[in-house]
């Protein structure tokens, strides 16, 4: 019965490690947007909606299961009033070892003339590849904006993976 009882503490050590979250925090520098398209709405003064995509480094990298993250791609859509700003981003991060992450994230951001001065928001893992396929996270996020129109992104939330030779749900 002893037996038993300790393989089964076991078991379930094993499993609550495994579906343990870790923590993860990191910074990313973004150069102003690549693509920068708006429009007015037109239905009051200081409406637009627009489209961005710009790439960013990470100056403090998150690391994922032992390997860094890299650089960013993140393509997003805002709906502007006046300044302030409800956001929808995606991104696809680059790992050192050349595996995806990609990440959904909305957040509200507010407006100094043209340049972004501020913001917050959530984010969330919607998938990977490679080594982290199967990845599932979330957190915040903090926004500040520079003088030369450049961006700094504060990261911080947990991620799980996958169990090995696990097949992520569909």
């Amino acid at each position: 019965m002893f037996k038993k009882l300790a393989f089964s503490a076991g078991v379930l050590v094993v499993a609550i490690s495994a579906s343990a979250q870790t923590k993860i925090s990191g910074t990313l520098s973004c150069a102003k947007p690549d693509v920068n398209q708006v429009v007015q709405v037109g239905d009051r003064p200081g409406h637009v909606i627009g489209v961005k995509q710009g790439k960013c480094t990470y100056s403090k990298p998150l690391e994922i299961d032992g390997v860094q993250t890299k650089d960013d791609v993140g393509s997003g859509l805002m709906d502007l009033r006046n300044s302030t700003s409800q956001d929808r981003t995606y991104d696809v991060t680059t790992m050192a070892n050349g595996d995806k992450l990609y990440v959904s994230s909305s957040g509200t951001s507010k407006m100094k003339g043209e340049d972004l001065d501020s913001g917050s928001g959530k984010w969330t893992f919607t998938g990977g590849t490679g080594k982290i396929r199967g990845i599932k996270g979330s957190g915040t996020y903090k926004l500040s904006g520079n003088p030369d129109g450049s961006v700094t992104v504060e990261i911080e939330g947990d991620y799980t993976l996958a169990p090995a030779g696990a097949a992520p749900k569909k």
